[in-house]
């Protein structure tokens, strides 16, 4: 939705459809049509804030979400001064660093969280035990997810979500903890399937880490890739036998056969 329809003073009716996903502040402040929670009215509330912060360019989705379309570079101090109170984040970041890290997890009423980053972190990101009191769903945007959960973190948290638009990086082997977040009950890998099937050998490994650690989890429901529901209780079936290897039993079962044949026909076998 353009910004610019802020400007019809005249408007008595907006038609909200399915293709719409944000609708800019500006629309929402200048509209009697969408309800605003009280901690974002308020601060739209104040003088100058839409035009000092005119380059975020920042929306509100129907779901209660505040989207912060710029990209930044790191977590804004605006948040906190502004829109601490709010309920449901969407950021785009280049780098999450301590600083930044501690402004979300200080949110009180953040429950719902969705993380975009612009560029591969180059170190890991730690979600310790501090903070995010109340968060039940967290959404890792990123093309290598470098993130890891230490014993008590997110103690609220229900859902957790990785999309990947593309994978640019080395095979992640390491542990991300996903076995300290005690209340989790679903995982989800969001993904394009033609791009990323069962043998990728970039992301599977990261799968296959999550997956190991998610077993751990006695509260685990759901397991998701590609749109594909799993069952990581289950064993996995064995890999179809290779060329060689089909070669190798043939030749193994010639190999028995004869040797049946020539205990048969043995004259001096004793009965």
């Amino acid at each position: 939705m353009p910004r610019e329809i802020s400007g019809l003073k005249e408007l008595k009716t907006i038609v909200w459809g399915e293709s719409i996903l944000a609708i800019p502040l500006e629309v929402c402040h200048a509209s009697e049509f969408v309800k605003l929670p009280e901690c974002i009215r308020q601060a739209l509330n104040k003088s100058d804030l839409l035009s000092e912060l005119e380059s975020e360019m920042l929306s509100f989705q129907i779901s209660g979400c505040l989207v912060i379309g710029a990209k930044q570079m790191h977590t804004p101090p605006w948040i906190r001064e502004h829109f601490n109170n709010v309920a449901m984040l969407d950021i785009r970041i280049c780098k999450l660093e301590e600083e930044g890290l501690k402004i979300l997890r200080e949110m009180p009423q953040l429950a719902n969280l969705t993380l975009r980053f612009e560029v591969v972190p180059t170190t890991l990101i730690v979600f310790s035990s501090e903070g995010f009191a109340i968060l039940d769903k967290l959404i890792v945007d990123s093309r290598v997810p470098r993130v890891t959960f230490q014993e008590g973190a997110m103690p609220m948290i229900k859902s957790l979500y990785f999309q990947f638009k593309f994978y640019s990086g080395p095979p992640n082997k390491d542990p991300m903890g996903i076995n300290h977040l005690r209340t989790l009950m679903w995982i989800e890998f969001e993904c394009n399937e033609d791009w990323y099937g069962g043998d990728n050998p970039w992301i599977c490994p990261t799968i296959d880490v999550v997956r190991k650690e998610a077993k751990e989890l006695t509260g685990m429901w759901g397991f998701k890739v590609c749109g594909h529901v799993e069952d990581i209780w289950s064993p996995l079936p064995s890999p179809p036998p290779s060329l060689e290897e089909e070669e190798e039993e043939e030749e193994e079962d010639d190999d028995d056969d004869e040797k049946e044949d020539e205990e048969k026909w043995n004259p001096f076998k004793l009965i």
